[in-house]
């Protein structure tokens, strides 16, 4: 068991994470998450998926359409072969498809 002192870090950790992946569930590109709270709008593919942990596990479903989000955005443009074209991607980012 914890003791009343550690379980009170504790809660002020999650709080604390949920808090940032909240404000990174929506950055200006397309809607996607950002990955970097408030340093890069821009999301990143890599960090995510390791974010997809926590967003998943927070049970907040803003988080969860976010992830739902990403993951059909990169199956959109997602080859045949299974990798990201990520020049497509740029495209529709920047309107121009």
């Amino acid at each position: 068991m914890w003791t009343k002192a550690e379980q009170e870090l504790i809660e002020e950790a999650k709080h604390a994470a949920l808090e940032v992946l909240l404000h990174n569930a929506g950055g200006p590109f397309m809607g996607l998450p950002r990955t970097a709270a408030w340093g890069y709008p821009e999301p990143y593919t890599r960090d995510l998926m390791l974010s997809a942990l926590g967003f998943l596990v927070s049970g907040e479903r803003k988080l969860i359409r976010a992830l739902e989000r990403t993951l059909s955005t990169l199956a959109k443009n997602q080859t045949d072969r299974g990798r990201f074209c990520f020049d497509k991607l740029r495209a529709v980012v920047r309107g121009s498809v």
